[in-house]
């Protein structure tokens, strides 16, 4: 979509709409241009959410902001399905709107290109605890099934095997070393 908007203020300061007018071939070639990047952004969208581990549309995704703009679920059982799916482990991130560690790392951490390199590798989940519409169920999730109750809390539950928990702020290092295989 920026490429298709880039292009458009690129023509229009080459050629005059006069000079699309009077050229034809000029006007059929901005057409052109314009449905391939139009088309390429959305193929590329598709064919992306697998490598992006992505199987559906998440479920509350215009509720919610996503860290560091990369794609995520914010529904467990809706994330759980698409681990079948995908067979790639999962990361829950369990946060909250008012959670000033959970910007911090978001800011410092999650959005450092090594690590979202590294996030490339899981389905994301992020669980917000105190919202007022889905809080309390993902509270419960948090505390039943992780044995947490603070935030940000991450958490890795492979295909198989035991899952890991990480509580609070940390630095990027130690965040790396969590991850990391």
């Amino acid at each position: 979509m920026l490429q298709s908007h880039v292009y458009i203020c690129l023509m229009t300061m080459v050629f005059s709409q006069t000079d699309v007018v009077r050229y034809p071939m000029m006007k059929l070639l901005t057409v052109i241009f314009f449905w391939f990047t139009q088309s390429t952004y959305s193929l590329g969208q598709k064919v992306n959410s697998h490598i992006l581990n992505m199987c559906d549309t998440p479920i509350m995704a215009n509720r919610f902001p996503s860290f560091s703009n990369i794609p995520q679920y914010f529904d467990y059982e809706q994330a759980i399905k698409c681990q079948a799916n995908l067979k790639k482990p999962l990361i829950i991130y369990f946060t909250g709107k008012f959670s000033a560690n959970s910007r911090k790392i978001e800011k410092e951490v999650l959005s450092d290109t090594s690590v979202v390199r590294l996030l490339n590798n899981f389905i994301i989940v992020t669980l917000y605890v105190d919202d007022v519409e889905v809080g309390k169920s993902n509270y419960k999730i948090q505390e039943t099934k992780f044995e947490g109750s603070y935030t940000p809390q991450f958490v890795i539950q492979p295909i198989e095997g035991k899952w890991k928990s990480l509580t609070g702020y940390v630095a990027k290092e130690a965040f790396i070393n969590f991850i990391h295989p």
